[in-house]
C-alpha cells in the first residue's frame, strides 16, 4: 500500500514538474518572439474555474480564436485589447488585459 502511495506521488510530482517546465519554455518563446496586435473580446462565459472571455485577433490576414481567464478584470463583449502573440506560431498567444486599445487602429 504505502509502496503504491509513493509511486503514485512520484508520477504526480513528476507530470506537475514537466509542465511547469513546459509552461516557462513557452513563455519564454512568447516573450522572446512575440509581437503585438489587437483582440476584440467576443463572448463572456463561465467556464470551470471561473469567468472567460473569448477573444479574436488577427496576423498576417488570417484570423485566430483565442479563450482566457478574466481572473476579476472588467472586460465586455466588443472591447479592444493588445494580444502578444508568437511570430513563428500566432496561435500561441497572450491576452494583455492591461493595455486597453481603442480600436483594430491603435496598432497603426
Amino acid at each position: 500500500m504505502k509502496k503504491k502511495y509513493l509511486k503514485n506521488a512520484a508520477v504526480f510530482v513528476t507530470i506537475v514538474i514537466i509542465a511547469l517546465i513546459y509552461g516557462n519554455l513557452k513563455e519564454s518563446k512568447l516573450d522572446k518572439n512575440g509581437k503585438y496586435t489587437i483582440g476584440k473580446i467576443e463572448n463572456i462565459f463561465w467556464a470551470k474555474g471561473g469567468m472567460s472571455c473569448s477573444y479574436t485577433y488577427t496576423v498576417k490576414d488570417k484570423n485566430y480564436e483565442s479563450k482566457n481567464f478574466i481572473y476579476g478584470n472588467q472586460v465586455k463583449v466588443g472591447d479592444f485589447y493588445y494580444v502578444k502573440y508568437n511570430k513563428n506560431s500566432p496561435n500561441h498567444n497572450e491576452l494583455i488585459f492591461e493595455k486597453k486599445a481603442k480600436n483594430y487602429d491603435d496598432l497603426k
